[in-house]
């Protein structure tokens, strides 16, 4: 009997539910329309309208301010109709204060881990030349003999005082300096910007290396992080910035076409020191401990970071090739960047707290506004103390390039970063910061890949952030018993073939063409072949002489020749010197008149001893060719022919590599 009630129920709905609805709409529709009739209809016509509208216009055009109300206007103040000076501030107070902005909404969202961008471009190029290091034991030695020297020119003066009979001015033969009687000739002397200076105490060493360079992307990584973090809780311009803290190198050797195994490259400074497993701002004071002063930077400071660029080492008789500045920085000469170092506060001398085992660590995390990560950091002036505070008997450390050979600190070096700086929360001005890196380690006649992987400091520190801000995965990550106050990002994409030279290079100084009526002439080009070797003590020494091949002869050679002594003093003569440089001639071109006058400038197509297909333009060398003949072909007073810098272009911006 329920059964039949229910089923009445539901018939009876499905018979009348749509009648119910359609009277519904019928009574909104009438109410809309009896609603209607209510609203006032407007009467006015429009010529009515225009009336109005040229009346309003005539107004306004002969408004006066005499004619306004009153209290609806504010009168400026005329002080030279009162007598008193004061101005009466309320009336310059708005009626009704505006509110310029909305009102601020707290932030809600938690914080999360943002990612964390590789290192771009990896690059580089690779160099053989001698460097020049402090040795205190030269140095001890060296002012032995200049006692020695005083010594003996102490008693010359008190017996040409005792034997009255000798000519005024004349030179006994037992007093000739100890470089003539030795036949030894002085060496000339560059005076450009990229030579260091020495006083012939230092030690001068055959270094091998590989210039690595790559961009950190600041830019998009400051993007990442206000996106990330701009609307999450505990959000601070002054911390949440982009701070790079350091970074590791792999490198993996080809051979035969083949790319082996990585494995982690140290820092080391050119001796055979190890200074860690990566390169940071705690490592850099040892890193340049023993550096000569001098090596002149070559790119805009805009885009240095002393955590991220290692500084020029000390290059000797040649300036660095310009592979050394990433080919997408802009040189120092190329910038209106300003160049002046600015001056900062000293630095404490003790190691930063809390360094781990990688070398990083310490207080510098924790206060971006008294460290690195709050601002720009630059180096001492001239004669000032070095970036740690400290100073020593040679003259202390410095960025620049280590410490000078006569007591002084280095010149300055901006380490400035781009205005948009940690602290300001501003945007960054500069699209990356260049990552330089020296691999001492590397083998002459060897072929590398390097890849970088970039360590940046933890946005989420839990000193620096409550963990209550954290997301559940960040929060785990800080709470971990092993977290680290750093995050490293993926290792970068490897970079092109790098290869390591021989002892050795060559510049061209000239070409002869082949005979156009000799079916056999062949062609030669005359190369300045330098090389460096080393002495009996084991201490660097260079030479070069010109030497002319034909096509496929390989410039590898040992005789006669002159060298500079090993503390670039003297010109010396030296048997069987070993001129190895695995250089071939594959090709060239230029050499044929222009004019009676002109040649065309000589190109060269050479193979290294690894393979590598490189070019050599004859204007490059001009530079060292002159250097060359400063050095070797002074006068009697030890002054430079040329006088200028070398400037080796080989490997360069992309100008001569294959």
């Amino acid at each position: 009997m329920n059964n039949n009630r229910t089923g009445g129920l539901k018939h009876l709905l499905l018979a009348h539910c749509e009648k119910v609805i359609v009277l519904g709409v019928l009574g909104v529709a009438g109410y809309l329309l009896y609603a209607s009739t209510g609203i006032e209809r407007y009467s006015k016509k429009t010529a009515d309208l225009s009336t109005e509208a040229t009346q309003t216009s005539s107004r306004w055009d002969q408004f006066s301010w005499s004619e306004a109300p009153e209290e609806n206007v504010k009168k400026s103040f005329d002080p030279s109709n009162s007598s008193s000076s004061e101005v009466d501030r309320t009336a310059y107070v708005p009626a009704k204060p505006r509110d310029w902005s909305r009102p601020v909404v707290p932030p809600t969202i938690d914080r999360v881990d943002p990612p964390l961008l590789a290192a771009q471009d990896v690059e580089g190029v690779g160099v053989t030349g001698l460097m020049a290091f402090i040795n205190e034991d030269i140095i001890r030695q060296r002012q032995l003999e200049e006692q020695r020297r005083e010594a003996e020119e102490a008693r010359r003066r008190r017996e040409e005082q005792e034997n009255a009979t000798d000519e005024p001015g004349s030179r006994r033969p037992g007093n000739q300096p100890e470089e003539e009687s030795q036949g030894l000739r002085p060496a000339g002397s560059l005076r450009g910007d990229s030579s260091i200076s020495m006083d012939g105490d230092e030690l001068i060493r055959t270094v091998s290396c590989a210039v690595v360079v790559a961009k950190a992307p600041l830019l998009d990584q400051y993007k990442i992080y206000n996106e990330q973090l701009e609307n999450a809780r505990g959000y601070n311009p002054a911390n949440d910035y982009p701070m790079y803290r350091g970074y590791f190198v792999e490198r993996a050797e080809v051979r035969e076409g083949k790319t082996g195994q990585w494995s982690r490259v140290p820092v080391t400074d050119g001796q055979g020191r190890t200074i860690g497993p990566a390169f940071n701002e705690n490592s850099l004071e040892r890193l340049t401990q023993e550096w000569v002063a001098g090596a002149e930077e070559q790119m805009d400071p805009a885009y240095e970071d002393p955590a991220l660029t290692m500084p020029l080492p000390p290059l000797v008789g040649e300036s660095w090739p310009s592979g050394v500045v990433h080919r997408d920085v802009p040189l120092a000469i190329e910038t209106e960047a300003a160049l002046e170092a600015l001056e900062g506060e000293p630095l404490e001398e003790e190691q930063p707290d809390g360094v781990d085992e990688l070398g990083f660590g310490g207080n510098t995390s924790l206060n971006p506004r008294t460290s690195r990560l709050g601002g720009s950091r630059s180096m001492p002036r001239e004669g000032g103390r070095s970036m740690r505070g400290g100073s020593s008997m040679r003259g202390g450390s410095s960025m620049r390039g280590g410490r000078s050979m006569r007591g002084e600190e280095m010149g300055p070096r901006s380490m400035s970063r781009s205005p948009g700086q940690p602290g300001t929360g501003d945007e960054p001005t500069t699209p990356s910061l260049m990552v330089r890196f020296f691999d001492f380690t590397a083998q002459p006649g060897r072929q590398y890949r390097y890849r970088v992987r970039l360590v940046l400091a933890d946005v989420n520190n839990p000193q620096l952030v409550s963990r209550s801000y954290l997301d559940a995965e960040a929060a785990a990550r800080v709470s971990d018993k092993k977290y680290r106050s750093y995050r490293f990002t993926e290792w970068s994409e490897p970079s092109r073939l790098i290869s390591i030279p021989m002892a050795g290079d060559v510049h061209i100084t000239e070409a002869k063409l082949p005979a156009k009526n000799q079916a056999n002439s062949e062609g030669r080009v005359t190369f300045l072949v330098q090389a460096y070797d080393v002495d009996e003590d084991g201490r660097a020494t260079r030479s070069g002489i010109e030497q002319s091949v034909p096509i496929g002869n390989v410039m590898n050679s040992t005789q006669d020749a002159e060298v500079v002594s090993p503390d670039q003093r003297f010109i010396i003569k030296a048997d069987d010197f070993v001129f190895h440089t695995g250089i071939t001639l594959c090709d060239f071109t230029g050499g044929d008149d222009i004019t009676r006058d002109y040649k065309k400038p000589i190109r060269t197509l050479l193979m290294d001893a690894s393979g590598r297909l490189f070019v050599r333009h004859q204007l490059d060398d001009a530079e060292a060719i002159n250097n060359h003949k400063a050095v070797f072909e002074a006068d009697e007073q030890g002054a430079g022919a040329g006088g200028r810098a070398i400037y080796n272009e080989g490997g360069g911006r992309g100008r001569g590599d294959f």
